[in-house]
């Protein structure tokens, strides 16, 4: 939970910032990195689980905490792609008049965001939140590489039942249940928003 949690967090912080510049705002490399960074996310965790153990070795993550806060660290890293396009599609359909008018009563850049765009993009977040939270609550790869005992996520924790003398499966399926349920509670009471947020989200602005 606290990797899942904070890693949703930091993502969906930075995410919004990035899809209103991205969307709102002239600057060299734009195109590149809208396009860019769909294709990021198109790479499979697969590929970049060797270059991320190489960067955890140099960078000497050891530890309970320091290897929580560095799978935090990849994992913000991992979903920004998506939740930066996502949360783009959101802001280009709400009208520049709306910034406009704010700007012209005396707001500034950081106010507009804040005031008049985030209350527009809730939706957007709750989707971007719920697709972002289950990545990281879900992901195996790199947690299985980045953590050691004392630090391991549930869906790696889970295998610890494939022993030698058996398949405890009475404990699988009670872990299992255990990685469903968070899911399902988020999904149920965000239900409404999600649906209007992918809805939303697949009309072009």
């Amino acid at each position: 939970l606290f990797v899942a949690i904070i890693s949703t967090l930091l993502t969906l912080a930075i995410a919004g910032f990035a899809a209103y510049a991205i969307a709102r705002r002239e600057f060299w490399g734009r195109g590149f990195i809208t396009y860019g960074n769909l294709m990021v996310r198109m790479v499979p965790p697969a590929v970049i689980a060797v270059p991320v153990f190489a960067l955890w070795a140099r960078w000497g993550f050891s530890g309970r905490y320091e290897e929580l806060w560095g799978l935090i660290f990849f994992y913000t890293a991992l979903n920004l792609p998506f939740a930066i396009w996502l949360l783009f599609s959101f802001v280009k359909q709400i009208p520049v008049d709306l910034e406009e008018a704010a700007i012209v009563d005396g707001a500034t850049p950081f106010q507009v965001f804040t005031q008049v765009i985030f209350p527009l993009m809730k939706s957007g977040y709750a989707v971007a939140a719920i697709f972002t939270f289950r990545i990281a609550w879900n992901e195996f790869l790199l947690a299985l590489f980045l953590t050691g005992r004392k630090a391991r996520t549930l869906p790696v924790a889970i295998q610890g039942f494939l022993t030698d003398e058996g398949v405890e499966w009475g404990r699988i399926m009670a872990m299992g249940t255990l990685i469903v349920i968070p899911s399902l509670i988020i999904t149920f009471f965000a239900a409404k928003q999600i649906i209007t947020g992918l809805t939303a989200g697949a009309v072009k602005g």
